[in-house]
C-alpha cells in the first residue's frame, strides 16, 4: 500500500520510495501524489519528489551503520527554484521505504528539537532539509522477507 495524502489522522503523509525511471535509472523520492484515474480512465500513477544522495556527515552513526543521506532535487525554473517532480506508472515503484529526517542537522540548522508545523516555508528552506534511508529498517524488511 502506498500513501500520499494531504490529511492523514490530521497531517499530511507521504511515503518514500525507490523506483524505475523511465530511463531505467533507479531513484528515490517522496510520493507527492497517486492518480488512480482521470475521468475514468485508469492511471495508476505516482508523482514523486526526488531526492539524491548528499554528503555524509563525519561521526554520524546512521551513516557508520549504511544508511544513506538524502536531500531534495529542485530545478529553477522562471527564476524560481521548483521541487523536481516526475509522473511514473505505479508499476515503476520497486518498495517503499522507511526514511527518517536527520535531526542532528535539523536541531543544528534551526536551532530547535520539536517537529514543526509544516515543513518547507520556502523553496530555500526544503533545500536544506536532509534525510536517512533507515538502513535498520532495511535490515529488518530483509531478515522478515529471508523466513
Amino acid at each position: 500500500m502506498l500513501s500520499a495524502t494531504r490529511d492523514l489522522g490530521g497531517r499530511p503523509w507521504h511515503d518514500w520510495v525507490r523506483y524505475r525511471a523511465d530511463d531505467g535509472t533507479v531513484r528515490v523520492g517522496q510520493a507527492r501524489a497517486i492518480v488512480a484515474a482521470h475521468n475514468g480512465t485508469l492511471m495508476r500513477t505516482v508523482v514523486p519528489h526526488r531526492a539524491e544522495y548528499a554528503s555524509s556527515v563525519f561521526d554520524c552513526p546512521f551513516t557508520a551503520y549504511g544508511c544513506k543521506r538524502m536531500q531534495w532535487c529542485s530545478q529553477v525554473r522562471e527564476g524560481k527554484v521548483r521541487p523536481d517532480l516526475e509522473a511514473i506508472a505505479l508499476h515503476q515503484v520497486i518498495e517503499v521505504l522507511c526514511v527518517e529526517h536527520d535531526w542532528e542537522e535539523w536541531v543544528d540548522r534551526v536551532g530547535v528539537c520539536r517537529f514543526p508545523k509544516s515543513f518547507a516555508s520556502d523553496a530555500s528552506d526544503w533545500r536544506d532539509y536532509r534525510f536517512f534511508i533507515n538502513n535498520f529498517c532495511e535490515e529488518e524488511r530483509a531478515r522478515g522477507e529471508s523466513t
